[in-house]
């Protein structure tokens, strides 16, 4: 699984103005992805909340960008995502259709 340094994360709720509400873990000193399988992301509404996206497989990724797509559905204007793929991640486009890209990660750059 990849995850971003925490002046990443940083860097991104800069950039999007949104403050990451759920599956991120944040102690004093730390800010990273709250790694949690895939039935506990799936059992939590979204709606209304600014969501961290990663997972260690495309289908895992697939699944959770569905599940968000439902909670945007139920509330379109305050809910959003961040997303960490690799490039060579298979995961369907038409999931990522409205996403844009606020950093990439040069290959070999540093990621957890």
């Amino acid at each position: 699984m990849l995850d971003l340094t925490e002046q990443d994360f940083l860097n991104i709720s800069n950039v999007t103005g949104c403050i990451f509400e759920m599956v991120v873990h944040r102690s004093e000193d730390s800010i990273s992805t709250d790694v949690c399988p895939n039935s506990t992301f799936l059992s939590k509404s979204m709606a209304g909340k600014h969501v961290w996206i990663n997972a260690s497989s495309a289908k895992d990724v697939t699944e959770r960008l569905r599940h968000l797509h439902s909670a945007f559905v139920e509330s379109p204007t305050s809910t959003s995502a961040c997303v960490l793929v690799r490039d060579s991640m298979p995961v369907a486009l038409p999931l990522l259709k409205d996403f844009r890209v606020v950093l990439t990660v040069p290959k070999g750059g540093l990621v957890r």
